[in-house]
Formats: structure tokens, C-alpha cells, sequence
């Protein structure tokens, strides 16, 4: 399921910039805020 959904990531992320006519920084910040998100949902920390 994960890998599904990193493989769409990149290219919702394009649409949307589109859409919101978003600079290269703004993009940046959401992909790193989805990144965070993806991240804090696997719970990594705790299953180590």
C-alpha cells in the first residue's frame, strides 16, 4: 500500500502546483510536509 502511494506523491504534488501556480519553494515546503506526514503515519520510531 505504502509503495503505492509514495509512486504518487511527485505527481499530485505537479498537478497541484499547477492548479495553485505554486514557486519551486512552495512546492518544496508541501512535498517536505507530506514527507513529515508519510513519515509520522509509519511509526517508524516505535517499531524499532
Amino acid at each position: 500500500m505504502r509503495d503505492s502511494l509514495d509512486s504518487i506523491v511527485e505527481p499530485v504534488l505537479d498537478e497541484m502546483g499547477r492548479f495553485y501556480d505554486w514557486s519551486d519553494e512552495e512546492k518544496a515546503t508541501y512535498r517536505a510536509d507530506v514527507e513529515a506526514a508519510l513519515t509520522n503515519n509509519d511509526l517508524a520510531e516505535l517499531k524499532n
